[in-house]
Order: C-alpha cells, then structure tokens, then sequence
C-alpha cells in the first residue's frame, strides 16, 4: 500500500550554535548535556540528540522532536506570509441544475461535499479545511 502524508502546518526552527537561544525559547523541551557538549530533544520517542543544521519541528499535538536537514527540506516548505496570516480561505461556488422536490438541504450539501473533495485534492493542499457553509435550496 501507498500513502501520502496529510498536509499540515507545523512550526520549526534551525538548530544553530550561534543562535541558541532561540531554539531554548522555541523549545522547553530542548537541553544541554555537559557530559558530551550536546544539545538533545526530550521527544515522545525519548531522548534524541540535535546536532547543529537540524531543524526542530513542534509537531500537530505540540510535540517536539529534531529532523535532519535534508529530510525537512523534503518534506516541508516554507508558508507564504499570505498564508500564515490568512489561515482560512472561502471560496464562493455555485451550482445551478434542476431537482426532484424531494431533494433536501442536506442533499445538496453532500453532493457538494464530495464535488469539492477532489479538486481541493488536486489543488493546493495549503487551503486548509474544506468546509461546505450557507447551502441554500430553492424550489
């Protein structure tokens, strides 16, 4: 089987030596061992060592955990400032065709739902929720 990761929105930070300060104020769950002069990540895996260049990632449930450099390069992008401070979208769309007089409003929301399913899978997955609001059924 194949999957596809589900896009969310995370925050992060690069773990850089001359800048730890703001990896310890991003993270409290970032700490310093004296024993080996390294930086590690309590994470619900337990403890995992950060080495300088990786990105610390706070998770969906506000977890914490470090990602090698590489890897988050591949599996996140940077938000635009549109959508960072725009976090919903609403898009307005209509539907006109004919009905039985039995159809209802839920109906219409539900054939709705799953029109829209599929283009906002094919679209830019940074939309966000998808919610059907303000269905009007004229008979």
């Amino acid at each position: 089987m194949k999957y596809r990761k589900k896009p969310v929105e995370i925050e992060a930070i690069k773990y850089e030596k001359e800048h730890i300060g703001r990896a310890l104020n991003f993270c409290n769950k970032f700490r310093y061992n004296p024993h080996d002069n390294e930086y590690y990540v309590d994470t619900l895996e337990g403890c995992m060592k950060a080495t300088e260049g990786d990105y610390i990632i706070k998770g969906v449930n506000g977890e914490f955990y470090p990602c090698k450099a590489d890897i988050f390069g591949k599996t996140y992008e940077k938000l635009d400032e549109e959508i960072q401070n725009n976090k919903t979208k609403k898009f307005k769309i209509s539907f006109n065709f004919e009905a039985d007089d039995d159809w209802s409003k839920t109906d219409v929301k539900e054939m709705v739902e799953k029109a829209i399913d599929p283009i906002y899978h094919l679209g830019d997955a940074s939309v966000g929720e998808i919610n059907v609001e303000e269905i009007e059924v004229n008979k």
